[in-house]
């Protein structure tokens, strides 16, 4: 019996203790349910933050991948951009090249302008030069035509004056010789003069004829002569004009004895 109720108190014990187990099973089941709850709504949360995470991601990929391409952009125009500061420096450095090049031409063309200017003011000196000579030169052969048609005009004048001295000394020697043959004393008187004058008449004479056979030898139109043989003609023919002057006085005091003498007989 002992035994019985110690086997009976054994398993009351056992049943108490499985109880107890099923309790604390139950219980387990109860908060592991609820805890199995709070792990779903958990995950759930998890998985809900995942998939905001996930759209963040994605939206954090897509502004990832928009950048990358836009800076994949921005590296294509920094290198076209690099590409295009090589070419204007080229462009820049031809630009620079052709620009001194200009200016060395402006220079050349500058200093070409000055010697251009220069020669210029030098062919109008030597041509104000060339006028001026032109204008003396013609100047001196107007004065030349009108000393040469001076001269002309005083030769022809000398002829005429050296024709009519010609012609008076004709006419006087002609009233010297009938005044001689009048009256002896008239031919006395003037045998005295008359040598000298005859050699004078006779040397005038014969320098007028000699002058007058030269300048009808010489054209007319080109009568040249210098200023010495214009001095002479001037002198010869104040000489002659003193010795008309003289044989008329002379003939002038011989005729008053012959009228006296006249007068006598």
């Amino acid at each position: 019996m002992q035994e019985l109720e110690i086997q009976l108190m054994a398993k009351s014990v056992i049943i108490d203790t499985l109880q107890l187990e099923i309790k604390q099973s139950s219980e387990l089941l109860r908060s592991s349910d609820k805890s199995a709850s709070d792990i779903i709504n958990s995950l759930n949360q998890l998985q809900v933050d995942l998939e905001v995470k996930e759209r963040r991601n994605l939206d954090q990929s897509i502004y990832i991948e928009t950048l990358e391409m836009e800076l994949n952009w921005l590296k294509l125009d920094c290198n076209n951009s690099e590409e295009e500061v090589v070419r204007l420096s080229l462009v820049i450095e031809t630009l620079t090249n052709e620009v001194q090049k200009v200016k060395a031409e402006m220079d050349e063309i500058k200093g070409r302008k000055t010697e251009a200017l220069i020669e210029v003011a030098l062919l109008k000196a030597e041509l104000h030069k060339g006028k001026s000579k032109i204008a003396a030169a013609e100047a001196a052969e107007e004065r030349a035509k009108s000393v040469k048609s001076g001269l002309y005009l005083a030769v022809q004048q000398l002829a005429v004056e050296a024709h009519e001295a010609k012609v008076e000394n004709l006419r006087l020697k002609q009233g010297a010789d009938e005044a001689a043959e009048e009256t002896e004393n008239s031919e006395l008187v003037g045998s005295q003069f008359e040598n000298p004058l005859q050699d004078v008449e006779a040397s005038q004479t014969e320098e007028l004829k000699i002058e007058d056979e030269e300048k009808m030898e010489k054209d007319d139109d080109h009568i040249t002569i210098s200023l010495e043989e214009y001095e002479s003609l001037i002198r010869k023919s104040e000489k002659a004009d003193h010795f008309h002057e003289s044989l008329g006085e002379d003939f002038s005091k011989l005729s008053t004895p012959e009228i006296s003498m006249n007068w006598k007989l």
